[in-house]
């Protein structure tokens, strides 16, 4: 991992707590360069997609990105291509849609949601560093819910085996 980029220099606002459909997600990007880095942007993209995947005698998948979107946090303006040494600070924000899903992640597919950081480097190699954050659904309850209390039931189900040859004593 290089020095300059890691999951930790990008902190969402709200204690790591999950962001709703139709939220404005927000937070800081910082970063620390200890020399002058030959550099002509840093940029922001957010993402959300969902795969899904299984095997019959074929290998199935398919991958949908529903939401990407960029800004740049810092451009070289004059031509050089320099980012000065020195500890930086930059704001983001995106809105989220409503109909967006909440992530998930099962046995056959998930639907993630990252941000990402870049800083492009016209003579070496892009750093990139990558963060996923967690979309929840909404839960909404109805007055008489909140008024008559919310009731739990506990359910048990025994599975047995079936077997096609020999005796089976219970």
């Amino acid at each position: 991992m290089n020095n300059i980029l890691s999951p930790a220099c990008i902190i969402f606002d709200g204690d790591n707590k999950p962001f709703f459909p139709g939220d404005t997600v927000t937070g800081l990007v910082t970063i620390n360069l200890l020399k002058t880095e030959d550099a002509r942007f840093l940029k922001l993209i957010w993402s959300g997609k969902a795969h899904t995947g299984w095997l019959t005698s074929v290998d199935r998948s398919c991958t949908e990105r529903f939401m990407e979107d960029y800004c740049y946090l810092w451009m070289s303006e004059d031509g050089s291509n320099k980012m000065p040494a020195g500890s930086y600070t930059f704001p983001f924000s995106f809105k989220f849609l409503d109909s967006f899903p909440p992530s998930f992640r099962g046995d056959s597919g998930y639907i993630k949601y990252k941000v990402k950081v870049e800083l492009d480097r016209p003579k070496n190699f892009n750093l990139v560093v990558e963060k996923m954050f967690i979309v929840s659904k909404r839960v909404e309850m109805s007055a008489d819910i909140l008024e008559k209390g919310l009731k739990f039931r506990e359910e048990k189900m025994i599975i047995g085996r079936i077997f096609n040859k020999g005796l089976v004593e219970v």
